[in-house]
This record gives C-alpha cells, structure tokens and sequence, in this order.
C-alpha cells in the first residue's frame, strides 16, 4: 500500500528526527481534501456528535479514518463495501466517515471536543483506511487499517456485532476460526475475493446461514 511505501520514505530520509510519522504522512497530503460524493448512504452526515449513541445498546459504532488520493480507500468503497453481506453488516452499525486530515469538529464518543484530525493523531491512525470499532458504551474495541479484502472486513463487524470480542480478545484467531467453522460446514472460502468471499456451490450465502454454522459469536479456537 501506498502508506507502507511512505513508512519507508520516512525511514529512509531520516525524518523521525523532524516530527511523527503521522505528521509527516499529513503534511504530504495537507492540500488535498477527502471527497465524501460517491460513498454509502449508511454514513453519518455532521454534526459528528459520537456520544450521542452511547447508551443504545443495539447499534456500535464505526469510524472510518480516510485520507485523500487513497487507492485503498477507493478499493474498500468500490469494491469491498459493494458486496450485499457487507451491506447487512455494516449497516448494523452507526457508520462515520472521517478525513484524518481535516479540521472538522467531532465530538468523540468519550464526550471529548476536537477535531477530526487531531482524534486521528490522539489514535495513532498512520494508515488508511483506517475503521475503528467502538461498542455502545463508547470504548473501543478492535481497529484494522490499510488493505481490506472482503471476507476480512465482513469478519471484522461480525466479531463486534455478535459480541465474539468477549469471549475471544484475539481478531486474527477469530478470522482463522470462523474461516475453518465455514469450510468445515462444507462452505467455500475465499480470502482474496471481493465479490465472493463465502460461497456454496458458487452461489452467494446468507448471514443467517453463516451465523448458524460459527453459531454467532464463533468464539471458538481458544
């Protein structure tokens, strides 16, 4: 990705001695803005006020932290977003999309009053995107950043929306549980896939029949 390439940059022309990596990743991008035209419609519009959900115990909340010319960003919003169980899952949750670079006003889901790019520096977010999961009590509970591939960005909402993250702290373990659950159950899947990631006999599966075979939370595997 193209974050990983300016990882490298940094290191190699020695910037660490003139600021943070996130500071320099800003500043490379600092006259370009994040344009919102084309994303989903389950996307919060501002005021961002992100304490207002806390209490709600029926809908977590996503933050995606996006930057400006991101091709991964256009990759999860065209291709990995598009898939219909993406759809399901996502829209379980209340869904904010960030610049991490903008001085947009967001009340966070703690309570506190700042800006989108100074949460973004608060969180350490250096590579995009970046979606971070928070439960209805406004603590976070798992982020993953950079490359999504479809079956890990369906699994990563799963984990929260079924309440997997109580019973197993590790998402990696769950991913690889979960995928061994399915293909045991005779399912077919694939990692890589955008539009396809879980399949019988090469047709599309509900999530009520996922969640059936890895029984909702899919905990197992400790």
């Amino acid at each position: 990705p193209a974050d990983f390439l300016k990882a490298m940059e940094y290191v190699y022309l020695q910037r660490e001695n003139e600021g943070s990596f996130h500071n320099y990743l800003m500043n490379d991008r600092r006259d370009e803005t994040l344009v919102k035209s084309e994303v989903e419609e389950w996307f919060m519009q501002p005021p961002y006020r992100l304490n207002r959900h806390i209490g709600n115990v029926s809908r977590p909340l996503a933050v995606f932290f996006e930057r400006a010319a991101c091709s991964q960003c256009d990759i999860l919003h065209h291709q990995v977003m598009r898939e219909p169980l993406t759809h399901q899952l996502v829209k379980r949750f209340d869904n904010v999309l960030l610049d991490a670079a903008a001085q947009t006003p967001v009340i966070t889901p703690s309570g506190a009053t700042t800006t989108a790019a100074r949460w973004a520096k608060e969180l350490d977010i250096n590579y995009f995107p970046t979606v971070v999961l928070f439960d209805p009590d406004g603590t976070e509970i798992v982020r993953a950043a950079a490359a999504f591939r479809t079956f890990h960005m369906q699994s990563l909402f799963d984990y929260v929306l079924t309440g997997a993250y109580r019973t197993q702290p590790s998402l990696q373990r769950y991913l690889s549980t979960r995928g061994e659950q399915l293909r045991e159950a005779g399912y077919d899947v694939d990692i890589w896939s955008y539009d396809l990631p879980i399949s019988f006999d090469g047709q599309s599966v509900s999530l009520e029949r996922i969640q059936a075979v890895t029984g909702g939370v899919a905990a197992a595997g400790d």
